[in-house]
């Protein structure tokens, strides 16, 4: 590597890290936000009288509160994606 590829090195390390440091931050709050989500959800689900759960059982309940979450999830990320 000669002196004159420094110019353009520094440049392109510096945007790797910091590109890195973005996706990072960015994955780590939407893993947050996921957690909350199916946190509040689950609460919202408990609140129920009991008689929702007569015809719900407790599988479903665990799946759809994945599933809607999972959608909520990718709507939040296109939506941040553009």
């Amino acid at each position: 590597m000669n002196k004159a590829s420094l110019p353009e090195l520094v440049p392109g390390v510096a945007m790797a890290v910091t590109t890195y440091l973005y996706m990072y931050t960015w994955v780590y709050t939407s893993e947050v936000n996921g957690k909350r989500i199916r946190e509040k959800y689950l609460q919202a689900i408990l609140r129920q009288e009991i008689a929702y759960f007569d015809d719900v059982g407790a599988g479903e309940v665990a799946t759809r509160i994945q599933s809607d979450t999972r959608k909520s999830y990718w709507t939040i990320q296109r939506w941040m994606v553009g």
